[in-house]
């Protein structure tokens, strides 16, 4: 008798707390959303990182002021953790994204070739590293709509209902700022400056075959050292990104294909 008493008792809390979370959604179906001050606060942390190595798996010469366009495959994972503080700490609910950013960007050459012509009829190009742009990093979200996944678990959908739960946590845009930022970041774009630089040449080569010339007529020059790679940096401690924890960029591993310029060998 005893043990049924019990059970009614605890069936009757877990009706009450069934019937409390039908209502929230129920109202929240309806767009109807409820302020109501707790005795507890509700904190969340948002960590952004980068799941993997960025692979570097393309660069394709082009023959316009852009002269490589280099592809990249950025996985990116972000973690918010929702937390209840009333007298201890629960974290109650933890929502994740995955995605496998697609992306690329540009290497231009902004005004600052030199081509003269050669008595052999060839050319002679002379690039000054300074020169040299690396321009508009992107992610492409056409090709990475498809790889975007995200979690957030029974809890999550439970939780989706209340009033102290966040609906604008800006988990994914926040991961995918971060992918952007990792597709245009320096230690990648150094690690492949060797294959970008012929691809450089290679787009010369193409352009002056173009105009008739023998591609082995054709000499390119880099004029003094290399190019700034950071000139995409992006300052992830700003209020911009307030609220969230980024890993350093600088920390993550870069992939360069083997095969990276495809067929391309430059002389044609």
């Amino acid at each position: 008798m005893g043990k049924v008493q019990s059970i009614r008792k605890h069936s009757g809390k877990f009706g009450w707390l069934a019937l409390f979370l039908a209502c929230l959604f129920t109202l929240n179906s309806l767009g109807i959303s409820l302020h109501i001050k707790t005795p507890w606060s509700n904190k969340s942390k948002t960590t952004i990182s980068a799941a993997g190595p960025i692979e570097v798996p393309r660069i394709d010469p082009e023959t316009l002021d852009c002269r490589a366009l280099i592809h990249e495959i950025v996985p990116v994972k972000g973690k918010k953790v929702h937390q209840l503080s009333f007298v201890w700490h629960w974290d109650y609910r933890k929502d994740t994204v995955y995605i496998k950013a697609i992306g690329d960007v540009d290497t231009c050459v902004n005004g600052g070739a030199d081509i003269q012509s050669t008595p052999n009829g060839g050319w002679l190009v002379n690039i000054p590293s300074a020169s040299i742009d690396i321009h508009r990093p992107r992610v492409d979200m056409v090709a990475t709509a498809g790889n975007i996944n995200f979690k957030k678990g029974l809890i999550g959908k439970i939780t989706d209902a209340a009033w102290w739960v966040s609906e604008n946590n800006k988990l994914t845009p926040a991961a995918l700022a971060y992918a952007q930022e990792l597709i245009g970041n320096g230690k990648c774009l150094q690690a492949a400056w060797n294959n970008t630089w012929e691809a450089i040449q290679i787009a010369y080569f193409k352009q002056a075959a173009a105009k008739g010339i023998d591609s082995s007529k054709v000499k390119i020059n880099l004029v003094v050292g290399t190019p700034n790679f950071n000139q995409n940096k992006v300052d992830l401690t700003s209020a911009t990104f307030k609220g969230y924890k980024f890993d350093n960029p600088d920390n993550i591993e870069c992939r360069v294909s083997a095969s990276v310029l495809g067929s391309n060998n430059g002389r044609r």
